[in-house]
């Protein structure tokens, strides 16, 4: 039987986390109330940060994810991945880790975690047997999501009022009420921000009167929520979200400086564009235009030095994913995955 591997943890990322969060390492157990990790009391994780002893990596894993709840808890829209918090002495300095793991926390009232990111682009996975109904209510969630953009759009040239108070209010009932529905009907919500480089770009109008602009391509690490609709099954305490991508932030960084990609966009829809709007016909447009510009460069040696393969390129979430539930009882985890590739 092969002997875990052990590995020792990242001193100066444990300070940082520890320092931002105003966590006392000799009180570790008291901060960590409700999310205790087997095998890490005080005593060890004083030595785990003073690099006195070493770990399996399913201890960087809970304790990634807990540091992650504790960061939401403080209303600080921060990921801790368990790969930061290890080091791996076998691990050349150039490689770059494309292999990320989340954690979909369960989803029970408007804006709990990840708050922010529910309001830009969503990854939607389901697990539960779906009719016209069901599906109605999980369209009626996502899109109620998205609300308070809808009541900043609205309100954008006014002061915060009572009256857009009393509209995030009806947002706040919308959204629980939509959870409550789903819930009645067996069905329980789980979510986590994703991090994933992709290619995006700048606009800047230059004629208002040609409603024209023009673009810049630049590399962009963006954040998708993840929402997954499940069965209501006991024992599931949340769920592992693994992926990997195949270019990572540096590289695309690398393309953007070796072949900027820059053009002149005629907005024919008269649209505002706004690249944070992601959906919409002039952006949607923009995006393929750029991947027009780069499939111009596909037999380019120094392109294929940087970017073997064109169509790789990343505009949105195409990894390959798996989704793995944890059970509050370790004795009773489940070994079932889901294994898909994203659209």
């Amino acid at each position: 039987m092969n002997k875990e591997k052990l590995y020792y943890a990242n001193q100066r990322k444990l300070d940082e986390i520890c320092n931002e969060l105003q966590i006392v390492k000799s009180k570790f157990d008291h901060v960590m109330s409700g999310m205790q990790i087997r095998g890490l009391a005080s005593k060890y994780f004083s030595l785990m940060s003073l690099g006195q002893k070493s770990f399996p990596k399913n201890i960087y894993d809970q304790l990634a994810r807990n540091f992650t709840k504790l960061y939401h808890e403080e209303k600080i829209e921060k990921e801790v991945a368990a790969d930061d918090l290890y080091l791996d002495k076998e691990k050349k300095d150039e490689e770059t880790n494309t292999k990320k793991i989340v954690y979909l926390e369960k989803y029970t009232e408007y804006g709990v975690r990840h708050g922010g990111f529910a309001l830009g682009d969503k990854i939607i996975l389901n697990r539960v047997r779906v009719n016209d109904s069901v599906a109605n209510l999980i369209e009626r969630f996502v899109h109620s999501l998205d609300g308070t953009i809808k009541r900043q759009d609205k309100f954008k040239d006014r002061f915060y009022s009572a009256e857009e108070q009393l509209e995030e209010i009806k947002d706040e009932a919308k959204v629980n009420s939509l959870i409550d529905d789903l819930k009645i009907v067996g069905i329980n919500i789980y979510a986590g921000a994703i991090k994933f480089p992709t290619i995006s770009y700048q606009s800047t109008i230059k004629s208002r009167e040609d409603n024209l602009y023009e673009i810049k391509s630049f590399p962009w690490e963006n954040l998708f929520f993840a929402i997954l609709f499940t069965p209501d099954e006991e024992n599931v305490e949340y769920f592992k979200f693994e992926y990997e991508y195949t270019y990572d932030f540096k590289t695309l960084l690398k393309l953007e400086e070796k072949f900027p990609i820059k053009f002149d966009y005629f907005n024919k829809h008269f649209e505002e564009i706004d690249e944070t709007k992601t959906g919409n016909k002039p952006h949607n447009e923009i995006l393929n235009l750029i991947a027009e510009k780069y499939l111009e460069l596909e037999f380019n040696s120094d392109f294929e030095k940087i970017i073997p393969d064109v169509v790789g390129l990343p505009f949105s979430f195409t990894a390959n994913y798996k989704v793995t539930p944890v059970k509050k009882n370790k004795s009773l985890n489940e070994k079932k995955v889901f294994k898909e590739k994203s659209e």
